[in-house]
């Protein structure tokens, strides 16, 4: 409590002024929604990846709750993102590529670990990415990752498929 003194009309008149109280920093729902959606998860896979009840991350999105502290820590582990950068604080980390505008919610897929993370990878990639010797042999880089990863293919693509796709891009067609 701070005690003012105000002379006004040859009167003295004290006031109280209290402290504004302290702000709790809150969570950034938008960022939280961006990390989420970068992995390809959908709620109830984050929930179930942390070991909570399928609706409480949900409420976290919203604003509705709040997580504790040691559930901060495991969303910035999942989501590969500072603690800090949930409140809405620095871009030095990596999901600040990804820019923050409404729609910009497309994962970042660049290198095989990615592959496996995001729940939407088609099959045909999740299964050439799951093969370690046949990726450390081709020593795919990150922007064939990302670009293979980013095809539509008006059918599905097998392993095969997606190993062609590369093979041609690459003009090392298969004899």
């Amino acid at each position: 409590m701070i005690v003012g003194v105000v002379v006004r009309d040859a009167s003295v008149h004290t006031a109280r002024i209290d402290p504004p109280e302290p702000q709790m920093a809150t969570l950034d729902l938008d960022r939280l929604k961006l990390a989420r959606k970068r992995l390809g998860l959908r709620q109830h896979q984050v929930s179930e990846r942390l070991g909570l009840s399928h609706t409480l991350y949900g409420q976290w999105e919203r604003g509705d709750r709040e997580p504790s502290i040691g559930n901060l820590r495991a969303l910035a582990q999942l989501f590969e993102v500072p603690v800090d950068w949930l409140f809405g604080d620095g871009a030095r980390d990596p999901a600040a590529r990804l820019g923050e505008r409404a729609g910009d919610y497309a994962p970042i897929i660049d290198s095989p670990e990615a592959v496996l993370r995001v729940a939407t990878t088609p099959e045909g990639l999740r299964a050439l990415a799951a093969d370690q010797p046949l990726c450390a042999a081709l020593g795919i880089e990150a922007a064939e990752w990302h670009m293979l990863a980013s095809l539509e293919p008006p059918g599905s693509l097998g392993k095969q498929g997606y190993l062609a796709v590369l093979l041609a891009v690459r003009g090392q067609f298969p004899s």
